[in-house]
């Protein structure tokens, strides 16, 4: 039992951590959608910054890639804090080529 634990342990941490970005996520989303329900769907935070979230985006290919840039970045926070570093598991090339892993 001890060694199912080991083994299985960050792949558990990495689950939980999974679940806990996608509700801190949505809690986020609900709270700044509640923010800007009496806006004009955009709220001036500085004079370089406004926040939007998600409110204008009308295509579902861009609604998925800003929620798996979202959650990339959040996963990548949490990552920094708990660990220190960024750990990075897919290293995608071709012909000798090498995206950036990530």
């Amino acid at each position: 039992m001890k060694h199912f634990i080991t083994k299985f342990r960050l792949p558990v941490l990495a689950l939980i951590l999974s679940t806990l970005v996608i509700t801190v996520d949505h809690l986020t989303e609900q709270a700044i959608a509640l923010y800007l329900q009496d806006s004009e769907g955009f709220k001036e935070v500085t004079p370089f910054f406004n926040l939007v979230w998600l409110l204008q985006t009308t295509s579902l290919l861009v609604s998925l890639a800003l929620g798996l840039i979202i959650g990339g970045a959040l996963g990548n926070t949490f990552e920094r804090l708990i660990y220190g570093n960024v750990i990075d598991v897919l290293d995608f090339y071709v012909y000798g080529y090498h995206w950036p892993a990530f």
